[in-house]
């Protein structure tokens, strides 16, 4: 059987890098206005949808996000690997149309699928180890601060608001 040609162009032209640095712009765009709109869950939408379109562009956008102050760097790096997920997704796609072979077509989705699952347990994880480290430094806190009540009388509030960057 033969196998049918893509149709691929260079990626250095000049038409390539205007579109590719439109899609940045407007997925930096979207994605800060879909974060201040919806939070995180705003930028990982914008971050999926880019992938599926240009993963290079969506991370790119994402870094630049939490290069520049505007998303955290955690949430920065949790988009740019949705953005990656949802490209492996489409080149998972791909192959399944271009390459016949039931074989290759069944191996590509199954290590498509492990990717997937992987990284949804590390955004899990993290998510886990974030929490867990915030709940501890807030006991720390409080005992700092029962520490310096208890032995120098001086009134010390830190609030509910204690927060640690991660």
């Amino acid at each position: 059987t033969t196998v049918p040609e893509l149709p691929l162009r260079s990626p250095f032209s000049l038409r390539s890098a205007l579109y590719y640095g439109l899609l940045f712009i407007a997925l930096e765009v979207l994605g800060e206005a879909g974060r201040r709109a919806l939070g995180a869950w705003g930028l990982y939408v914008v971050s999926l949808v880019g992938g599926l379109v240009s993963s290079a562009s969506a991370v790119a956008s994402a870094g630049s996000l939490g290069a520049h102050g505007m998303a955290s760097w955690t949430l920065a790096g949790n988009a740019a690997l949705v953005a990656s997920l949802a490209s492996i997704s489409v080149n998972a796609v791909i192959v399944g149309r271009v390459a016949r072979v039931p074989a290759l077509v069944r191996a590509t989705l199954g290590m498509v699928l492990v990717l997937v699952l992987t990284g949804c347990a590390v955004l899990a994880g993290q998510r886990l180890v974030a929490q867990w480290l915030h709940d501890r430094a807030g006991h720390v806190v409080s005992a700092a601060a029962r520490e310096l009540q208890l032995h120098r009388s001086i009134p010390v509030d830190f609030g509910r608001d204690v927060r640690i960057a991660l």
